[in-house]
């Protein structure tokens, strides 16, 4: 309800004079068609006395908060209804008029201090207590469903950039069953568990698939997951003899194990950016020409398995700064020339 456009702000109820609704303000009420919003502004606060079994007492009697409160009308006084149309639901709510005095429309604190419930004719009296009747409980449902599903959130608990390389990753992967709680869009892979996805706090730190058969490729936005630490999707049927992409995520990147897969062309040179790599294996994939210089720069590189590809030509001179590897495998090769840039290199497994 809104105030008359004719009423003026002083247009009070004089000292000693009662209405149904208040002593302060002339009773009115104009049926208007609510908008929703306002629906959920005036409609909520009568729910409550529903939820709490409020109840009329005798006589016109209304419980508020322990008291009991007396309507009383005046001789001159009539009763009569009107229709409030909400959403296409008809409610029936009071409206007392006073001869022909100015209208004052209460506004809806007015009507919650004087403890009138929505939907319940102001000239009904009821005797006792009990439920409420079938035409309160309909109330409250619609109480209940104005209320906007948009205002409920839920906190997810991935971060949103590594969210989307998963996203992209499946669809790269062709979207395989296999891969439990896995989605094309959105999720939760740190809160819901997804399979072979591990986190840290809201960071994805390990993609670990391996022999679980799939195909396809990886995402070409996975550079953008910095705290990657282990990438492990050994023995599947990726790449297709199409060459590895060159934006893996190379921040954080300790273990890369792509081994036993279709994947052709060179050593991707992104390798190079990643200098806390300790573990690198390409074997039997379909890898060709030359060997990429890729290692100058991977002083932290323990165990290095190029073995069972087709590489071709000498080793390259990077080979020389691997200052922590153990373990070079490069058997089954196509390999010509030198082997040198071996000679100084801590080597316990060639």
């Amino acid at each position: 309800p809104s105030l008359d456009a004719q009423n003026a702000p002083g247009d009070l109820m004089r000292p000693g004079e009662r209405t149904g609704f208040s002593s302060r303000l002339r009773p009115s009420i104009r049926p208007t068609l609510l908008s929703p919003h306002l629906v959920r502004c005036q409609l909520l606060p009568c729910c409550f006395p529903l939820l709490l079994g409020s109840r009329t007492r005798a006589h016109g009697g209304l419980k508020k908060g322990g008291a009991t409160q007396q309507r009383r009308h005046k001789p001159n006084q009539s009763v009569s209804r009107t229709r409030l149309e909400i959403g296409g639901a008809k409610k029936r709510v009071g409206r007392a008029s006073l001869g022909q005095q100015p209208k004052r429309v209460p506004t809806p604190s007015a009507l919650r201090e004087e403890g009138i419930w929505c939907g319940r004719e102001m000239g009904t009296r009821r005797r006792g207590g009990g439920m409420p009747g079938a035409a309160s409980l309909l109330l409250l449902a619609c109480c209940c469903s104005v209320w906007p599903r948009a205002q409920i959130l839920v906190a997810a608990t991935t971060d949103a950039t590594d969210l989307t390389a998963l996203n992209t990753l499946f669809t790269s992967l062709n979207s395989p069953g296999q891969l439990k709680g896995w989605q094309v869009n959105g999720g939760d892979p740190c809160g819901e568990s997804w399979q072979g996805i591990t986190c840290s706090g809201s960071s994805v730190t390990a993609i670990k698939l391996p022999s679980l058969g799939l195909s396809g490729n990886l995402g070409y936005n996975m550079n953008t997951m910095s705290s990657l630490v282990e990438i492990d999707m050994s023995q599947n049927s990726l790449g297709g003899g199409q060459a590895i992409q060159y934006n893996l995520p190379t921040a954080k990147l300790e273990r890369l194990n792509l081994a036993g897969n279709q994947f052709g062309g060179e050593l991707p040179y992104s390798i190079f950016s990643m200098n806390n790599l300790k573990y690198l294996n390409l074997n039997h994939n379909q890898l060709q020409g030359k060997m990429t210089d890729v290692f100058s720069n991977l002083g932290s590189l323990t165990t290095v398995d190029l073995s069972f590809n087709s590489l071709t030509g000498d080793l390259p001179e990077g080979l020389s700064s691997l200052s922590s590897v153990k373990t070079l495998y490069l058997q089954n090769n196509q390999l010509t020339g030198s082997i040198n840039v071996l000679a100084d290199l801590p080597l316990s497994d060639l």
